[in-house]
């Protein structure tokens, strides 16, 4: 594993790398704010469990939907023109989300957040595999795994932590003292998102085939 990072492996595949990038800040942006989203939804924006239930079913089934027709403009739009607009529309939308306060706008704005969301994993999931070396396909994925769970799971809570004890409103949650999570999270999620396409726009337009393989 240790060899996949070796600069001339990373050199060979500059491309691969600066969309592994690309995916960790991403799925860092994402998890900076889906830890803390039941809180939020309770806690700070006041709906009970069983609205809370309805909001959050009614985003996941429309996502869901939504995964089909995304399927099929993945194959139909260019790689990277298609990313480039997800991660500015997955910062967009978690700024939107941040504004939203009653159930129509809460449910509009989440289901768009979590569309731009899901076309940038579709799309990222779908290049990284056309980017992956032919004699290195499952060390790859290996690889994509510390991109797309490790590093976003580990930094992106972490950051959500640091800014609700920082910025979050003091209470008491089960009996324990705690901090109930505010807006600035989706505004740190936005940010980091648009960090998202500092690699992606080093991506060239035309990726020729020897930039890709080893």
């Amino acid at each position: 594993m240790l060899k996949t990072f070796s600069l001339e492996i990373v050199r060979k595949n500059n491309i691969l790398f600066l969309l592994f990038v690309a995916v960790s800040i991403n799925g860092i942006a994402w998890q900076v704010t889906f830890p803390y989203l039941l809180i939020y939804i309770e806690h700070f924006l006041g709906y009970d469990k069983g609205t809370l239930g309805l909001i959050m079913g009614g985003v996941l089934i429309i996502t869901a939907l939504s995964t089909i027709p995304l399927g099929i403009l993945v194959d139909r739009i260019p790689r990277r023109t298609f990313i480039l607009w997800m991660a500015f529309a997955a910062a967009v939308t978690a700024l939107v989300f941040s504004f939203a306060r009653e159930i129509p706008f809460l449910l509009l704005s989440g289901v768009l957040q979590t569309v731009a969301m899901a076309a940038f994993g579709i799309v990222s999931g779908a290049w990284l595999k056309d980017l992956y070396p032919t004699q290195q396909r499952g060390q790859f994925q290996g690889v994509r795994m510390v991109f797309w769970v490790l590093l976003p799971m580990v930094i992106g809570p972490a950051i959500g932590s640091f800014l609700i004890r920082s910025y979050g409103i003091p209470t008491l949650l089960n009996g324990e003292a705690g901090f109930i999570s505010t807006p600035v999270i989706y505004y740190a999620a936005a940010a980091i998102n648009l960090l998202a396409l500092l690699p992606l726009l080093r991506i060239p337009k035309q990726i020729r085939l020897a930039e890709v393989d080893v």
